[in-house]
């Protein structure tokens, strides 16, 4: 069987990510400077890959500074131009909507690290060969990765983009996303799409159809099953539940929370799921909803949504 990378839900993931980083970030100040960014998320792949955009755009900039009229070779001006760029960056201070697109880049960057490593560790970081090295700095989550590349004297793009092919240990999905869904849950099923081959179908239905059995009767089931149904039921109970919403939601039923409930206003949800993870019991969670919410985003035609809300606030109380 084969896997693709489902696009939508790396830009959904990425989205939710973002807004929820951005309202912890900014909520007591209006700018951010480098010593925040650094230690924006607990990911470190994310913090540096939002300094290394920051930094890429910056050089851009700078580059606009040159000018026909002026000598931008000569050592002075050369080592004063590099002398202000340092101190400038130094003093980093942006605002919450100019960060927005910077931190939703570096977290599909860090994505695709995780599940397209190979094409997106050359693409970010071995593009310009004489200067990788100075961008593998900024290559946190394969570091075993980045000894090896570092250890290849002049190499050329044809050697570093050998080393990376034939890599195989490369850090797994789940640790990254372990560590990203301490602000927003994921896993990794939601994030590639089972391809199954032609032949595989058509084996399995062959299979079906010479292998026909009789439908099981509920005491068959049972009687194959050894274990108490009571701690079944607490099994159960125990894998379904969750210490907070804005981490046990997950990105479709966030998306479709957002679009059904709350007329698309992601900042209204945002609001919501925080208060609603301060309440202590599901009797407040409900007088919170029916005052502040249910009438206002018309609720009460939208049982299906509502219903599935509900059954994820049980989850937590």
């Amino acid at each position: 069987m084969s896997f693709k990378l489902n696009k939508k839900a790396i830009e959904n993931y990425s989205n939710t990510l973002t807004s929820l980083i951005l309202n912890q970030a900014f909520y007591t100040r209006d700018f951010l400077g480098g010593q925040e960014i650094s230690k924006l998320t607990e990911t470190p792949q994310i913090n540096v890959l939002v300094l290394k955009i920051l930094f890429e755009k910056w050089n851009e900039q700078a580059e606009k500074l040159r000018s026909k009229y002026f000598d931008f070779t000569h050592p002075d001006v050369a080592q004063a131009l590099q002398t202000f760029k340092n101190k400038l960056s130094h003093h980093i201070k942006i605002d919450k909507d100019t960060f927005t697109p910077l931190l939703e880049e570096a977290i599909r960057n860090t994505l695709s690290l995780i599940f397209e490593p190979k094409e997106a560790v050359k693409t970010l970081f071995l593009n310009d060969v004489s200067h990788y090295k100075d961008q593998l700095k900024f290559l946190k989550i394969h570091p075993q990765l980045v000894k090896a590349l570092l250890e290849i004297n002049d190499a050329s793009k044809e050697e570093l983009y050998a080393v990376v092919n034939t890599w195989e240990n490369f850090t797994k999905p789940t640790e990254l996303l372990e560590q990203t869904s301490k602000i927003h849950r994921g896993i990794v099923e939601d994030f590639v799409i089972n391809e199954v081959e032609p032949s595989v179908i058509l084996s399995k239905k062959v299979e079906i159809t010479n292998n026909v059995e009789e439908p099981k009767t509920v005491n068959d089931v049972f009687a194959n099953n050894q274990e108490p149904v009571q701690n079944l039921a607490a099994q159960f109970q125990n894998k379904q539940k969750i210490t907070s919403l804005q981490t046990g939601i997950n990105i479709n039923q966030r998306f479709s929370f957002i679009k059904e409930l709350f007329d698309g206003d992601t900042e209204v949800y945002n609001k919501v799921i925080e208060q609603l993870d301060i309440l202590s019991t599901l009797e407040d969670a409900d007088d919170f909803l029916n005052q502040e919410i249910a009438l206002k985003y018309h609720w009460e035609e939208k049982t299906e949504v509502v219903d599935l809300f509900y059954e994820v606030l049980n989850k937590k109380y």
